[in-house]
């Protein structure tokens, strides 16, 4: 659990930072730049499935990267898929 924990604050760390960066570059109208720093981090999330769905992206990124990084570590998963009103 505490692994699991100082993970999401990892990557909550390195997304505020991919922000702040791509932040700076939209401010100075560095498309180009922008777009290879949002190539790098697809390319380094590398989700190969979408497990969650919720429609809050944070939430669904990072539920998707620890549940892809539990199969990768040959872990099974069971995902149930149910609707609360």
């Amino acid at each position: 659990m505490k692994s699991s924990l100082e993970s999401v604050r990892s990557f909550r760390h390195d997304m505020r930072n991919h922000l702040i960066l791509l932040n700076s570059l939209v401010e100075k109208n560095e498309y180009d730049e922008a777009s290879k720093v949002i190539s790098q981090i697809t390319g380094a999330i590398n989700v190969e499935n979408e497990y969650a769905q919720s429609g809050n992206i944070t939430v669904d990124s990072i539920l998707n990267f620890k549940l892809q990084e539990a199969v990768n570590k040959g872990i099974s998963i069971l995902v149930i898929e149910k609707i609360y009103k």
